[in-house]
């Protein structure tokens, strides 16, 4: 179990558990989330590699697209985030669903970012988890670590 921001959750599944005192047991719906490997996680326009459980994604283009596929419930409140540094300064996305949030980032240290979205969408892959570069040059890097999508 992991306790975050008040919440005590397993990394296997998306089910409410059980409340234990002031704590909700929450299960994180990314699988191989602490990156023990490169299983479940897929590029677009870039290449990844694993170290350290620190993801590093390295752009072919400006689209590059580092994600996870999940089917989520309509009318259902998702909660992801990540951490996030880059070769050098620029923006990625936070991409939840349809919608993405800039997310700006530098060379010195990792940011945070996080998202709360209500699924609006049945189709199957609806709940995609995507960090995107936005205005990285080809051939930069970024790297990711701590991902989290509960439900």
């Amino acid at each position: 179990m992991i306790q975050w921001l008040g919440l005590t959750y397993k990394p296997s599944s998306a089910v409410l558990k059980r409340i234990l005192g002031n704590s909700v047991v929450w299960n994180q719906l990314n699988r191989n989330a602490n990156f023990e490997g490169t299983g479940y996680w897929g590029v677009v326009y870039c290449t990844f590699s694993i170290s350290n459980n620190v993801a590093t994604v390295v752009a072919n283009s400006t689209n590059c697209q580092f994600y996870q596929n999940h089917t989520g419930i309509q009318g259902h409140l998702y909660y992801q985030s990540f951490d996030v540094r880059a070769s050098q300064n620029g923006i990625v996305l936070n991409r939840i669903g349809p919608s993405s949030t800039q997310v700006v980032v530098n060379s010195s240290y990792y940011v945070h970012s996080s998202r709360i979205y209500t699924c609006t969408d049945t189709s199957v892959n609806n709940l995609e988890f995507n960090v995107q570069n936005y205005n990285l040059p080809s051939g930069s890097k970024y790297y990711v670590k701590n991902t989290r999508r509960i439900d």
